[in-house]
């Protein structure tokens, strides 16, 4: 069995340089600049294709609304903010980071100790951090382009696609799987 542990390994790398944006966001959200908003723009669309390229190296059995109502929820809440967005955003990639944490502490199965099931978890998490995100990149008065988000998502995913499917990816070397 191999541990698609490079995926979570991105994922968490992606949540982190977003993190790392998020944060100069929310120290001085008054003074946010033109760079700064390229800069969230670019980790935007990486985040994206993470998130893409992991639902495609584990194919999750999903119902087909769980991303969608979770992603949906999130929106709302972030609408229903007022002024603690950027918090509320990095408190839910925190979130997902600490169930990626579980998934690959428990890489060998699907089902945490408790029951639950660890794929249920992260695509609940992942649609709460695309409904946050969402409310940025669809709410003008922040100023993040949609378009270089999309063709940034477009282009990272195509470039982790390939990473996955290359024979020689360093995965192996983590000793998991053949």
């Amino acid at each position: 069995m191999t541990m698609p542990a490079s995926g979570y390994a991105k994922l968490i790398e992606e949540l982190g340089e977003l993190s790392e944006a998020v944060s100069g966001m929310l120290i001085c959200p008054s003074e946010v600049t033109r760079s700064m908003l390229d800069h969230m723009e670019q980790e935007m669309g990486d985040l994206y294709a993470a998130f893409d390229i992991i639902l495609f190296i584990n194919k999750f059995d999903l119902s087909p609304n769980t991303l969608t109502m979770t992603r949906d929820k999130a929106l709302l809440d972030m609408k229903m903010q007022s002024g603690g967005e950027w918090a509320q955003l990095l408190e839910a990639m925190g979130s997902l980071v600490a169930v990626l944490g579980k998934k690959l502490a428990y890489w060998h199965t699907n089902e945490h100790p408790d029951g639950k099931s660890m794929h249920d978890r992260i695509a609940q998490h992942m649609g709460t951090v695309c409904g946050c995100l969402d409310h940025f990149l669809f709410n003008d008065e922040y100023g993040i382009d949609r378009g270089v988000v999309n063709d940034r998502r477009c282009k990272k995913y195509a470039l982790f696609v390939q990473w996955h499917r290359d024979p020689n990816n360093a995965v192996h070397a983590l000793g998991y799987g053949s």
